[in-house]
């Protein structure tokens, strides 16, 4: 017969009660949590966004700021350059709107996740050059394009850019490397004074917002409600720690969300038939972020950042009924790759393996990720699953680990193997050669 063991605590239980008010059986489970102290407690229980500290502590966001209110003044050319999951489509509409607000129209440009793989790319920076635009914005992608920056620098191109990942390591020293961008802000930076450390790329976009607009005396307390929701959304689906800031955005976003005017935003809550109800993570991450991020898995993340820029309710109710319909299709691709990784790992006996690896031809790379997530929440194990047909060059693969297990220093360990890669602790990608995959 299974028996629960409760963890224990330094923490003085009876006192932290009595003086937070909280019943002995929640302050055991707040100390336990780390938060040892009345103090704590109630910033946890009680906080508000505005115990947010200064985004300017972020390493180069004064810089970033500086670039991008001079390109609202000059009236720059200007593209945001995203990603397709709902992090880096969120992080894409908050930089869009944000601009609009501020009178400074610009495009942007989120890559095929089929044709053209995660991250900024030297077709695409020839692509936005041609077009006349001088300073592109990258978000959710960007801290490991080393030779993607330069070539951006050779176009007459200035970038800035906001990402959460890892930085790229030198091979000989092992020292983080940083691309020759005018503007980095990522607080994984060792040089990044921002007290906490675990913002996805929306959250950054959303604190670069607040600066900007201060520099530029624009209404903030107009803007944040109309950002927030994006904000909360991406900080949710993207599974980073809802700690500290990031719980701090999601407790005012989901009030926003609710009451928010956007017609994309009220055609999706409406279509997933959440339109009155009493949001909680449980429905950004399951019912609202799917749908999303089926967008970019099946077709093309433009459809979902229109879906958010639209001000026509008619091709809101559109859009968002066609990501809903994504979504399902989703749904029955994953269940069946699901099946199929399965008795793979079963007919090869990889249920034995300490970290399974598994290539599975008929698995779509762009649910390749939910499966390994289903996988590794089977096994227990950190989780590898490369999808797409024989035959192709390069393919593509998601990775999900438990708790002790850094996949991205891993992945780091055999980087000789891959084509590129990239990610968390907990959650990378990659590219690799068929030859290498045993």
């Amino acid at each position: 017969m299974a028996r629960w063991m409760l963890k224990q605590s330094s923490a003085n239980i009876a006192e932290l009660a009595r003086r937070t008010g909280l019943p002995p059986v929640l302050a055991r489970l707040l100390a336990v949590r780390g938060y040892k102290d009345p103090q704590s407690v109630l910033a946890f229980l009680q906080g508000r966004e505005e115990a947010l500290a200064d985004p300017l502590l972020f390493q180069d966001m004064a810089r970033a700021v500086d670039i991008v209110a001079e390109a609202v003044r000059q009236q720059t050319p200007c593209a945001i350059f995203g990603d397709y999951d709902a992090d880096g489509i969120m992080s894409t509409v908050i930089l869009l709107r944000t601009l609009k607000r501020l009178d400074l129209e610009a495009r942007y440009y989120i890559p095929s996740r089929e044709k053209e793989g995660y991250g900024l790319s030297k077709p695409a920076l020839a692509q936005l050059a041609g077009t006349g635009v001088k300073l592109i914005l990258a978000c959710d992608n960007g801290i490991s394009a080393l030779e993607e920056a330069d070539y951006a620098n050779s176009l007459g191109l200035d970038l800035v850019i906001f990402d959460h990942h890892q930085l790229a390591v030198d091979e000989a020293g092992g020292q983080p490397l940083l691309p020759q961008a005018k503007a980095v802000v990522d607080a994984k930076r060792a040089d990044c004074g921002y007290p906490f450390k675990h913002y996805c790329a929306a959250g950054l976009c959303y604190r670069f917002a607040q600066a900007l607009s201060e520099a530029l005396a624009y209404d903030w307390a107009g803007l944040s409600q109309e950002l927030l929701p994006f904000a909360a959304i991406a900080t949710v689906c993207d599974i980073v720690e809802l700690t500290g800031d990031n719980r701090l955005l999601v407790k005012a976003g989901l009030p926003a969300i609710c009451g928010s005017r956007n017609l994309g935003l009220r055609a999706l809550l409406k279509a997933v038939e959440l339109e009155t109800a009493n949001l909680d993570t449980f429905h950004l991450g399951f019912i609202i972020g799917p749908c999303i991020n089926a967008s970019g898995r099946l077709h093309t993340a433009d459809q979902a950042v229109e879906l958010f820029m639209t001000e026509d309710s008619q091709a809101a109710a559109e859009l968002a009924a066609h990501l809903v319909a994504l979504n399902q299709q989703r749904r029955d691709l994953t269940e069946a790759g699901v099946t199929a990784a399965l008795n793979l790992v079963k007919a090869q006996g990889l249920d034995e393996d300490k970290v399974l690896v598994v290539y599975c031809s008929e698995v779509p790379d762009s649910v390749a990720g939910i499966i390994a997530g289903r996988l590794k929440e089977l096994y227990h194990r950190p989780t590898i699953v490369i999808g797409g047909p024989v035959g192709r060059a390069i393919l593509r693969g998601s990775c999900r680990s438990i708790e002790g297990y850094d996949i991205y220093e891993a992945l780091t360990g055999c980087r000789e193997l891959l084509q590129s890669f990239g990610g968390h602790p907990l959650a990378a990608g990659l590219s690799i050669a068929p030859a290498q995959i045993p």
